[in-house]
């Protein structure tokens, strides 16, 4: 298991990662997870979009929507 290196800074407190763990950009996602804490890479564009398209199964909206008709509402000025 490796470890990470924790300092404060005011009321700030920094994790220092191992080479190995290093991560693109200058932020980061964060969430907790009980009383443990996920650093995630923050994409750019799309990259979050395509990857979750995957998590669908192939009989996904198989038969399409089930839509309501579009309501004829009129128009503001009338």
């Amino acid at each position: 298991m490796d470890y990470a290196k924790l300092s404060q800074h005011g009321y700030s407190q920094e994790v220092r990662l191992p080479k190995q763990y290093r991560m693109p950009g200058k932020q980061v996602k964060i969430s907790r997870y009980g009383r443990g804490v996920l650093l995630q890479p923050i994409e750019e564009g799309f990259e979050d979009l395509f990857q979750s398209l995957s998590m669908f199964s192939d009989d996904f909206m198989k038969d399409g929507r089930n839509q309501q008709p579009v309501q004829d509402r009129g128009t503001i000025f009338e």
